[in-house]
């Protein structure tokens, strides 16, 4: 399959194929419409027998036996929808319609959203800031999705939808029993942003190499929306911030940063190519449909922006649309969090991925001597606090593991672990028909949000 080329394994459960019923469907319909705001109720699947894929259950922790008997409380999931996490490409969509790529493409969203749908309050989430790396930016960024969550943000307790747009149930008392209760006293908001950064920014070291874990297209530029209001750093913010390697927000952003074309010339290139090459042009069409061996399928040269030598022009155009498509996938994907705390006072060492000692960083293990091995010691409880920087917190979450698809991470301010699950999800593959559709949303997106600035 396509995606597993493309995606840590530790992050992507492959889906299975089923055939559902009309009358499941039906009931699949109704139980959405529950659950959905008044302006999404539209968004219904064709009432009559359909394929659809089977996905494992993201709202619980992976059954480890190992770190069962370790878990108390409930699965707190929250599914985020980060959208594009660099600013749009110079916008030359016609020569009547430039627009310098200063906004975020959420912000041109938000605009057409605010004209054509009944929305309660514009979002005021940024993706640059979420994407940026920089902590203070992306506190800033959850709290913006907690104030407006739209489709872009929900909570789950214990598999129940608890917190999404219009249903925003107190924090406090959707964390009770997540949140430590002597702990609670108003900082819900601030232990559980803590929380998800440390998720979306752990290194998946320790799994599978991926065709674009070694591609260098990110940059180190100060990504910046003119239309948001970025929250303050405590540094000086250029480029001292950076994603972490093989976390989860960077596989999505190099994914995303595969389209380095956007709808434009995308939909040139593919109309050119279906003059010139048809046969290329069917089978980007058929791609999501031949997800056997694919070893053959990837196109050399992947990521780069330019035409390599030994590239036809055909074979160029074929890439670069075939990037754009992924790319297009990635910009509407979700990403699952799934938390639930460790009882206090565990003894966590059994837990412990083994590493060796040069491996290790001293912190974790607080000892006058060497450590060896992780049996060794302990890892510090709620009666015994110790203090760490920023790095080490990095590396504690990098290391503490029980399994690729099962994590543990920290909350110092009240030395609570928590075991972490982190799922991509919503990875619906694009065809070349919806190339199309995008452009002329674009147009629609831009002459909107110039509507609005002009309104403000």
């Amino acid at each position: 399959m396509i995606l597993k080329r493309l995606i840590n394994e530790a992050m992507f459960d492959e889906p299975k194929l089923v055939l559902v019923s009309q009358e499941d469907i039906s009931l699949i319909n109704k139980l959405c419409n529950q659950s959905r705001p008044n302006y999404r109720i539209f968004k219904v699947i064709p009432n009559q027998e359909s394929w659809a894929l089977l996905l494992n259950d993201y709202c619980c922790i992976p059954n480890e036996p190992s770190l069962q008997p370790y878990l108390t409380g409930p699965v707190i999931s929250v599914e985020i929808k980060p959208k594009q996490g660099f600013p749009p490409l110079l916008y030359h969509l016609g020569e009547e319609k430039p627009i310098a790529a200063r906004v975020c493409r959420f912000a041109l969203k938000q605009a057409f959203k605010l004209k054509t749908m009944p929305l309660k309050e514009e979002s005021h989430y940024c993706p640059l800031d979420l994407f940026s790396g920089c902590h203070s930016r992306m506190i800033n960024a959850i709290k913006n999705l907690l104030q407006t969550p739209q489709n872009n943000f929900r909570i789950f307790r214990d598999s129940e939808l608890m917190y999404s747009d219009g249903n925003q149930t107190d924090l406090d008392s959707l964390l009770a029993g997540f949140i430590a209760d002597g702990d609670l006293d108003q900082r819900s908001e601030k232990v559980l942003s803590s929380l998800l950064i440390k998720a979306l920014t752990l290194p998946f070291e320790n799994s599978s190499q991926t065709l674009v874990d070694d591609l260098n297209i990110l940059d180190d530029k100060l990504h910046l929306c003119s239309y948001h209001k970025t929250a303050n750093c405590d540094f000086p913010c250029q480029g001292d911030h950076e994603l972490r390697r093989k976390c989860v927000l960077e596989t999505v952003l190099k994914l995303q940063k595969l389209d380095t074309i956007g709808s434009f010339k995308a939909l040139t290139m593919l109309n050119h190519l279906k003059q010139t090459a048809p046969e290329l042009a069917i089978l980007l069409d058929n791609y999501s449909d031949s997800l056997g061996e694919v070893d053959h399928f990837f196109p050399s040269s992947l990521g780069s922006p330019e035409r390599s030598n030994n590239e036809t022009e055909s074979n160029y155009f074929f890439r670069k649309i075939w990037e754009y498509l992924i790319s297009m996938m990635a910009k509407d994907c979700s990403i699952m969090i799934s938390m639930q705390r460790i009882k206090p006072n565990q003894r966590l060492s059994p837990l412990f991925t083994p590493l060796s000692s040069s491996e290790m960083p001293s912190s974790l293990f607080p000892s006058t001597s060497s450590v060896s091995t992780p049996s060794s010691s302990s890892l510090p409880s709620k009666s015994s606090p110790i203090t760490l920087d920023a790095r080490e917190n990095e590396e504690k979450s990098q290391l503490i593991k029980s399994s690729q698809k099962c994590h543990i991470i920290m909350d110092e301010m009240s030395q609570t672990y928590y075991a972490v699950s982190i799922a991509i999800i919503d990875l619906d593959l694009k065809r070349t028909s919806n190339i199309t559709e995008i452009y002329k949303k674009d147009l629609k997106l831009i002459d909107a949000f110039k509507d609005h600035l002009r309104e403000r």
